[in-house]
């Protein structure tokens, strides 16, 4: 007469879940990538970097106008807009 062999539970006998480890790696390096990248704006190391895109995206002839249509400008104002007080 055999025994009946007990039953693991599922957890054990499944191997362990590749999609989670990606995850949890992923999150990981987001918010490492985002510790650091914090750190060199502190130390105003990417003050250059920010100027030139902020040149970029405006007129050569006259640095106070934006470049690309008037309802982009309006449009960015607005989605800036939600991050703002009355709407949080």
């Amino acid at each position: 007469m055999t025994q009946p062999t007990p039953s693991l539970p599922l957890a054990v006998t499944r191997p362990f879940a590749p999609r989670l480890l990606a995850a949890i790696l992923l999150v990981g390096a987001a918010i490492w990538g985002f510790l650091v990248l914090d750190g060199e704006v502190r130390e105003g190391e990417t003050t250059a970097f920010d100027r030139a895109l902020i040149l970029a995206l405006r007129q050569s002839v006259d640095p106070n106008r934006l470049r690309g249509p008037a309802w982009l400008q309006e449009t960015a104002r607005d989605i800036t807009a939600l991050g703002g007080f009355t709407v949080l």
